[in-house]
């Protein structure tokens, strides 16, 4: 479920629950059920993967996981 700004605003918004995937990696089921695979937002504040910088030298957080791929857990 995209955000497409930074993770840490995710708590600027009211308490919808519709809203609490946002930046998240979300499995919808065939049965409709859900459940939260990642939270690409927390990964992004807490990573910057991207390492993009503002001219001030703080992290660009900006996340939407929108074409992700998963590979096998390393051991």
């Amino acid at each position: 479920m995209g955000l497409e700004n930074n993770p840490l605003r995710r708590g600027e918004f009211p308490a919808i629950p519709e809203l609490a995937g946002l930046a998240s990696l979300v499995h919808l089921a065939a049965s409709g059920q859900s459940r939260l695979v990642a939270d690409v937002g927390a990964y992004e504040a807490a990573n910057n993967p991207d390492g993009r910088l503002t001219d001030d030298g703080l992290p660009v957080l900006d996340t939407n996981p929108y074409g992700l791929v998963t590979f096998p857990a390393s051991r």
